[in-house]
């Protein structure tokens, strides 16, 4: 069932409806790294879902050169399943909880605005969202999620938890919305601008 327009958009396992918002469901891109030092430069590297894109950057946070951050990056299996890399993640040394409070969540903006205009096909659906409330609607998950399912989620709302995700994408969608406002001015202005 399509959601109207006041409804929320529910999501959770890439599997399930709307599971494209989810950081599980498999949309490869690209995050063209900067590189500190002398020479600078840039590093393409190639993620295949969103959690791997968060834990990675979890792992530059915090021990940038630990095997761990690496074996994030390049797992063996095609493509690397989504809890492998959370159980990874939770096994970066030298965590500090108020540091990645700090940075979580621009880094979770990040990887799904790369993650959607990186797969037109994504990005038209997350469009195709409107200006509707998108929640992660996991009753395991009160942090990126709300805490719970879709089927409570309604009626708990008063109880919600942070929903990160969720807002983290409505950000991402009017990030891009914007810009393609912005495109089409561009391109609609013939080029010509006034002196």
């Amino acid at each position: 069932m399509a959601p109207t327009n006041s409804e929320p958009v529910y999501f959770w396992k890439p599997e399930s409806e709307n599971g494209y918002l989810g950081q599980w469901y498999p949309s490869e891109f690209t995050w063209d790294r900067n590189l500190d030092g002398e020479d600078g430069g840039v590093e393409t590297l190639k993620y295949a879902n969103t959690e791997q894109y968060m834990m990675h950057r979890k792992g530059l946070l915090f021990a940038p050169d630990d095997p761990i951050t690496q074996d994030i990056l390049s797992r063996d299996s095609t493509p690397p399943h989504p809890a492998e890399l959370r159980s990874l993640g939770r096994l970066i040394p030298d965590f500090d909880d108020a540091v990645w409070k700090k940075h979580r969540y621009e880094i979770v903006v990040e990887g799904n605005y790369l993650k959607f205009t990186q797969n037109p096909e994504l990005k038209a659906q997350l469009l195709a969202t409107g200006v509707r409330e998108l929640v992660e609607a996991s009753p395991r998950d009160r942090i990126w999620g709300v805490g719970y399912g879709a089927k409570n989620a309604g009626a708990r709302r008063k109880y919600w938890g942070l929903n990160l995700l969720g807002k983290a994408l409505m950000e991402v969608r009017e990030r891009i919305r914007k810009e393609s406002e912005g495109e089409k001015l561009a391109i609609g202005d013939g080029g010509k601008k006034d002196v």
